[in-house]
């Protein structure tokens, strides 16, 4: 990102969002998360890697140590929270047309635990089930290195659109500022 450049704006002479196939997924660990050369800040900070991605599908991993346990030793339910939610939102970002990256918001997510988690490889792999003109539905699934499920999620996404205009506070819900009926 720029210096002097806020955080989720865009700077002039932005290279655009590559598709899946020109990303070369595989991330070193320890490098920054980054699709693009959009850098997946909070991602890096935890300490996930973007391991795959495919149209509509993504598989993250995160080696769980020490700050990432709660103080009964196992793997906090924020952090598989964040397993499931960060796949989604990477899963749906491989949709985007070239060149024409959207703006996205979790808008529900829902985990269910299966069991515990302790120190150690997790892996989520994600599905976009539905990506619709303003919503999308993804469903995750997050594993411990012998492969045994510990959690399960579904996360919803507004995709898409500006965002709020400057002073309305409404949001344009995916349409053109141009072509949308408040625009007019």
């Amino acid at each position: 990102m720029s210096e002097g450049v806020a955080p989720g704006t865009h700077s002039p002479g932005r290279r655009s969002l590559p598709r899946p196939s020109e990303l070369g997924c595989a991330v070193v660990s320890g490098q920054p998360v980054e699709l693009g050369d959009r850098r997946f800040g909070f991602g890096h900070v935890v300490g996930m890697r973007i391991v795959g991605v495919e149209p509509g599908v993504a598989t993250i991993e995160l080696d769980a140590g020490p700050d990432h346990l709660n103080l009964g030793g196992i793997v906090h339910g924020g952090v598989i929270c964040t397993m499931v939610d960060s796949p989604v939102g990477v899963a749906c970002h491989s949709m985007d047309s070239p060149g024409t990256p959207r703006a996205q918001a979790t808008t529900e997510l829902n985990v269910t635990f299966l069991r515990a988690a302790g120190p150690g490889l997790l892996s989520c792999q994600a599905r976009i089930r539905r990506r619709g003109r303003s919503l999308a539905v993804g469903e995750a699934e997050v594993s411990d290195g012998a492969g045994r499920v510990v959690a399960v999620g579904r996360a919803t996404y507004l995709v898409g659109g500006h965002g709020p205009r400057p002073g309305s506070g409404a949001a344009d819900d995916a349409l053109d500022f141009e072509g949308s009926p408040a625009a007019g």
